[in-house]
């Protein structure tokens, strides 16, 4: 999955695309770090960075003209990681972005779309759809839930943070400040 992402950022961006995609997994794993109570493990973030890639954002940021860029840079794409968790993280919503919430939707990793819930508990779902149903006939309730183990406040805030605050990375590191 990464590496096919990696694949048609090239193909759509040429070398520049594969500059931003490489940037864009270093700040999601930097990210990943800054998040408390290991609430976002490396992992986890590189799947929602991914699903965020499939979505497509920063082609709408690119096309609407909301930025400078004619081209996708790792900090587009993470500018539209940190939108995305905090709508689908957020504790509260508005009418238009009831669906786009976790609890109410799924994430299909493979497939870059929302899905439906198979639980109705308030842990954030994220499923290999494709992979699991599809290519190894899993049942449902046999799934590896991806996002079992995220806290999504503590996600939603950290995203909010890194949103206001002025960001840089030193020694490997997402500094804010």
């Amino acid at each position: 999955m990464l590496r096919n992402q990696r694949d048609q950022m090239h193909a759509s961006h040429g070398d520049g695309g594969i500059l931003a995609f490489d940037a864009y997994i270093y700040l999601l794993k930097a990210f990943a770090a800054t998040v408390p109570e290991d609430a976002l493990s490396s992992f986890q973030a590189i799947c929602l960075g991914l699903f965020v890639v499939k979505l497509g954002l920063h082609e709408q940021v690119l096309s609407l003209g909301l930025s400078t860029a004619k081209e996708p840079t790792g900090l587009i794409l993470f500018e539209c990681f940190l939108r995305f968790c905090g709508v689908y993280f957020a504790n509260q919503w508005n009418s238009n972005q009831k669906m786009k919430n976790y609890r109410f939707s799924a994430l299909d990793l493979s497939a870059g779309k929302l899905a439906v819930r198979s639980s109705s508990g308030s842990t954030p779902e994220a499923y290999f759809v494709t992979d699991e149903v599809y290519t190894l006939q899993t049942r449902t309730e046999e799934r590896m839930n991806v996002a079992a183990s995220m806290k999504p406040k503590l996600i939603h805030d950290a995203a909010h943070v890194a949103l206001v605050s002025k960001l840089s990375v030193a020694n490997g590191e997402l500094r804010y400040g």
